[in-house]
């Protein structure tokens, strides 16, 4: 009764904002994984390995992120500050965000390395004098026939040693006298 007095008419009552223990759990999951992951995790799992790739990201959200974030929002209501407020309180998740920061850098660096390998080719694959990658006919279907390739490999020496290479030329020397 006294409660009610104090409190009067303009005070809305307190109630649950989520329906279900469930309905939390999914909204701090996606919370966490914020929009940009929500929108590519569908393609980055169709392209990776959909299992491997599905399981490890459940694991890893409901054993780090999950509890990460929850702890940070409780922890920084209790304190009634943020986030950085609560890195003082508990000083591993200040690591755990440094860590954070600097692997997403990483992985910004190195996905942008690989691309610029993948589309320059170098010395370590592919024909040394780049014949293959200089000729205009090189998307014509019967250029690429086994003849072709045969021959640009018996001339070229594409073999990883010169002994090897020497070796073979040997042999194919000796088939085309036989044959002759």
């Amino acid at each position: 009764m006294f409660q009610n007095e104090f409190a009067g008419n303009y005070c809305p009552k307190i109630q649950s904002r989520w329906n279900s223990y469930g309905n939390y759990k999914l909204i701090v999951w996606l919370w966490m994984l914020n929009e940009t992951t929500l929108m590519f995790c569908p393609a980055e799992i169709s392209h990776s390995g959909f299992y491997i790739h599905a399981v490890l990201h459940a694991i890893s959200v409901i054993f780090i992120g999950m509890p990460l974030v929850y702890s940070e929002i409780c922890i920084g209501q209790y304190m009634n500050g943020n986030v950085i407020s609560m890195w003082n309180f508990f000083p591993i998740f200040r690591i755990a965000g440094y860590v954070v920061g600097i692997s997403t850098q990483l992985m910004v660096y190195y996905r942008k390395k690989m691309i610029w390998k993948l589309f320059s080719p170098t010395d370590s694959w592919g024909p040394r004098d780049k014949i293959l990658f200089k000729s205009r006919k090189m998307f014509v279907p019967e250029i690429m026939t086994r003849e072709f390739l045969y021959r640009q490999v018996r001339l070229r020496g594409y073999y990883r040693s010169k002994k090897i290479s020497h070796i073979k030329n040997q042999e194919y020397n000796e088939q085309e006298s036989i044959f002759s």
